[in-house]
Protein backbone atom coordinates (compact mmCIF):
# COMPACT_ATOMS: atom_id res chain seq x y z
CA UNK A 1 0.00 0.00 0.00
CA UNK A 2 1.51 3.61 -0.92
CA UNK A 3 1.72 6.17 2.22
CA UNK A 4 -0.71 8.07 0.47
CA UNK A 5 -3.45 5.23 0.44
CA UNK A 6 -2.26 4.25 4.14
CA UNK A 7 -2.70 8.05 5.02
CA UNK A 8 -5.92 7.68 3.77
CA UNK A 9 -7.12 4.78 5.35
CA UNK A 10 -5.78 6.34 8.38
CA UNK A 11 -7.89 9.50 7.76
CA UNK A 12 -11.05 7.42 7.20
CA UNK A 13 -10.57 5.13 10.13
CA UNK A 14 -10.26 8.39 12.70
CA UNK A 15 -13.44 9.81 10.59
CA UNK A 16 -15.34 6.28 11.47
CA UNK A 17 -14.37 6.19 15.17
CA UNK A 18 -15.18 9.54 15.43
CA UNK A 19 -18.81 9.38 13.73
CA UNK A 20 -19.49 6.03 16.14
CA UNK A 21 -18.54 8.05 19.46
CA UNK A 22 -20.76 10.76 18.18
CA UNK A 23 -23.72 7.66 17.53
CA UNK A 24 -22.92 6.92 20.92
CA UNK A 25 -23.39 10.25 22.80
CA UNK A 26 -26.25 10.75 20.84
CA UNK A 27 -27.81 7.41 21.68
CA UNK A 28 -26.91 7.82 25.56
CA UNK A 29 -28.57 11.18 25.23
CA UNK A 30 -32.07 9.61 23.78
CA UNK A 31 -31.95 7.05 26.40
CA UNK A 32 -31.23 9.76 29.38
CA UNK A 33 -34.07 11.55 27.57
CA UNK A 34 -36.08 8.75 27.67
CA UNK A 35 -35.71 7.81 31.06
CA UNK A 36 -36.56 11.27 32.36
CA UNK A 37 -39.66 11.30 30.08
CA UNK A 38 -40.55 8.06 31.67
CA UNK A 39 -39.98 8.85 34.91
CA UNK A 40 -42.26 12.16 34.80
CA UNK A 41 -45.02 10.06 33.16
CA UNK A 42 -44.94 7.09 35.69
CA UNK A 43 -45.24 9.94 38.65
CA UNK A 44 -48.00 11.63 37.18
CA UNK A 45 -49.76 8.30 36.23
CA UNK A 46 -49.52 7.69 39.93
CA UNK A 47 -51.50 10.91 40.85
CA UNK A 48 -54.90 10.12 38.30
CA UNK A 49 -57.47 9.11 40.51
CA UNK A 50 -59.48 6.83 38.94
CA UNK A 51 -63.50 7.35 38.45
CA UNK A 52 -66.20 5.37 36.80
CA UNK A 53 -68.73 6.93 34.77
CA UNK A 54 -72.13 5.57 33.71
CA UNK A 55 -73.81 5.65 30.51
CA UNK A 56 -77.08 6.82 29.69
CA UNK A 57 -79.06 5.61 26.73
CA UNK A 58 -79.58 9.02 25.85
CA UNK A 59 -75.41 9.35 25.66
CA UNK A 60 -75.30 7.21 23.18
CA UNK A 61 -75.40 8.37 19.29
CA UNK A 62 -75.53 6.52 15.58
CA UNK A 63 -72.82 8.87 13.94
CA UNK A 64 -72.88 6.69 10.50
CA UNK A 65 -74.34 3.32 9.43
CA UNK A 66 -72.30 1.52 7.02
CA UNK A 67 -72.60 -1.93 5.18
CA UNK A 68 -69.51 -3.27 3.89
CA UNK A 69 -69.46 -6.06 1.28
CA UNK A 70 -65.69 -8.23 1.35
CA UNK A 71 -66.13 -10.04 -1.46
CA UNK A 72 -64.79 -13.74 -1.60
CA UNK A 73 -63.59 -16.03 -4.42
Amino acid sequence: MSERAGERRRTAEEKVESTQDSLEQVEQEILDEVAEIDAEWDAKARELETIELRLESSDVRIAQLALVWVPTA
